[in-house]
């Protein structure tokens, strides 16, 4: 039996991929070039992960896909804010890769490789 973590994130989300504007994923559509690359970058204003306090972290969430994404097969890299101490980077890592439930846990699916994630100096 597990056991949901409560969580919450409130900040400024800026998405980005290789398509035409609106991104065709969205509507159901195929990619542009038959491929997808994605890239969601954040900035955390109030935030907690089970009672850790998330305020003031940035991430970093890139994803390629070799066709469209719900056809799977993606690669993931999560660049974590290198001033996260060992538990906001577990909560952090928890909620990116899905594990805590929706909006991430969507995508969770579609990636069949986590790369390594680095400590990075990330700076709102």
């Amino acid at each position: 039996m597990t056991t949901e973590v409560k969580w919450n994130i409130q900040g400024t989300l800026l998405q980005g991929c290789n398509c035409a504007y609106g991104c065709p994923c969205n509507f159901n559509a195929l990619p542009t070039m038959g491929h997808c690359e994605g890239t969601w970058s954040g900035l955390i204003d109030q935030g907690s992960y089970g009672g850790v306090d998330l305020a003031g972290l940035n991430f970093t969430i890139i994803g390629d896909w070799p066709a469209a994404i719900h056809e799977g097969n993606g690669e993931c890299q999560i660049l974590i804010d290198e001033r996260a101490n060992p538990r906001q980077r577990e909560g952090m890592l928890s909620i990116f890769k899905g594990e805590a439930g929706p909006p991430w846990s969507i995508l969770k699916n579609t990636f069949s490789t986590y790369l390594r994630t680095p400590v990075c100096a990330l700076r709102g």
